[in-house]
């Protein structure tokens, strides 16, 4: 099962927001505090190419990191997600609703 990794700095409402909206919609998810690591944060930044916080990922099964962004990608990629199964049951109910009907 996949889940999300956010390394967040608690003063960040960017952080607070991408936790908030993981928490709605009852995603798994693991957040790493990087106050007391600057050192350590600063590398991260370097390595994902990426000058903010949050620093979202998401794990998959396989333990594999895949970079998402920051608040704004993830909550863009998980409304887009959704869009995504929401077309999905649509295709899914008219294909049903064909069978019944011939």
């Amino acid at each position: 099962m996949s889940y999300y990794h956010l390394f967040v700095k608690k003063r960040c409402p960017y952080c607070k927001e991408a936790v908030k909206v993981l928490k709605e919609k009852k995603l798994e998810h693991v957040v790493s505090s990087m106050d007391g690591a600057p050192s350590a944060l600063d590398k991260l930044k370097e390595t994902a190419d990426w000058r903010t916080v949050p620093i979202v990922f998401k794990v998959d099964e396989h333990n594999q990191y895949a970079f998402i962004g920051g608040c704004d990608d993830l909550k863009e990629g998980l409304y887009n997600e959704n869009d995504d199964k929401d077309k999905d049951k649509e295709i899914a109910t008219k294909k049903k609703a064909k069978e019944i009907s011939e």
